[in-house]
């Protein structure tokens, strides 16, 4: 059991860590944006070189899907969730409704208009890239607030804190487990329903190709256009060179339905997982290399030889 769970010392750890997260966000508020954000970077300069060790598997699976020198953007991407922690911890000052357009560029904002013009709902699917918070509450900011599908954190008092930030922004949450009855909720009402698509779905996902291999991938998305309707339409913000987000939504589209509902799901997974991909193959740095992406495999099928049984 997790400490955050035990019945006993759960309360008590969770309290500590609340409070110094606390602490931390007071800190981080005071100073100016870009120094906080250096001072990030030079902590997650420092984590990285004290997880080496542990960074070796997301190197080779950075090697892996991205070819020679691939393995590099896996200590990046530790110095990039640095920057993520920080910048939510300031994200109600430095990205509120006023400021948010001064760091944030928005390229593709008519897809998710023509996508909500529907009137069935948007299933908007983002991944561990950039900051995905930055990008949910500028789409808040814009008029279109998400309603988080999502794992809950351990803690749930930091996990009070992300959700009042969120609400600044007209965010709701719903969790991730037996959460569907309550998002298909959110579809029929006609609004946006955000979720993270990127990592291993186990034996819940199907297997689309993501970087050249089989990836078992969240089929909710799928699943959900398919029952409403509703569009999916990808987003994400990635960081630049100075600092700034570039916030880009994708073109919308439905899953189209016939009599192969698997391979239905499969088609619409694999489109919105191309997308996604590209985008981290744009930005490599910025993706979340240390999480097991290919760890669940496709069960193999057992091989029939024809021959009678003996004995």
């Amino acid at each position: 059991m997790k400490l955050e769970r035990d019945p006993v010392w759960g309360p008590v750890f969770n309290q500590f860590v609340s409070g110094l997260a606390d602490r931390m966000r007071d800190f981080f508020e005071f100073l100016p944006h870009s120094l906080a954000l250096a001072g990030a970077r030079g902590l997650g300069r420092v984590a990285a070189s004290l997880l080496k060790g542990k960074l070796k598997s997301a190197a080779e699976q950075a090697e892996r899907a991205l070819g020679p020198g691939g393995g590099r953007f896996a200590s990046q991407s530790v110095v990039e969730i640095a920057q993520v922690l920080i910048e939510c911890m300031k994200i109600t000052s430095a990205f509120s409704r006023d400021r948010f357009r001064r760091r944030v560029t928005v390229v593709g904002e008519e897809n998710l208009r023509a996508a909500r013009a529907l009137g069935k709902g948007v299933i908007a699917v983002s991944a561990h890239l950039g900051n995905w918070e930055i990008a949910a509450v500028v789409l808040g900011h814009l008029g279109h607030p998400p309603t988080w599908l999502l794992r809950p954190i351990e803690n749930p008092l930091i996990q009070e804190t992300l959700n009042g930030a969120r609400a600044t922004a007209g965010i709701h949450v719903i969790e991730k487990w037996g959460g569907l009855r309550e998002a298909v909720r959110v579809l029929r009402r006609g609004e946006v329903l955000a979720m993270l698509v990127d990592q291993d779905a186990r034996d819940q996902g199907v297997f689309v190709p993501f970087f050249g291999r089989e990836a078992s991938t969240l089929k909710s998305p799928a699943l959900l256009s398919l029952r409403t309707g509703a569009p999916i339409v990808p987003f994400a913000a990635m960081r630049q060179p100075d600092g700034k987000f570039l916030l880009e939504i994708g073109e919308g589209f439905a899953a189209q339905g016939s009599a192969d509902q698997e391979a239905d799901l499969e088609k619409a997974t694999a489109r919105f997982t191309k997308t996604i991909e590209d985008w981290i193959r744009r930005f490599p740095g910025q993706w979340l290399w240390v999480h097991r992406r290919w760890k669940t495999q496709r069960p193999r099928t057992p091989v029939v030889t024809g021959e009678a049984p003996t004995g």
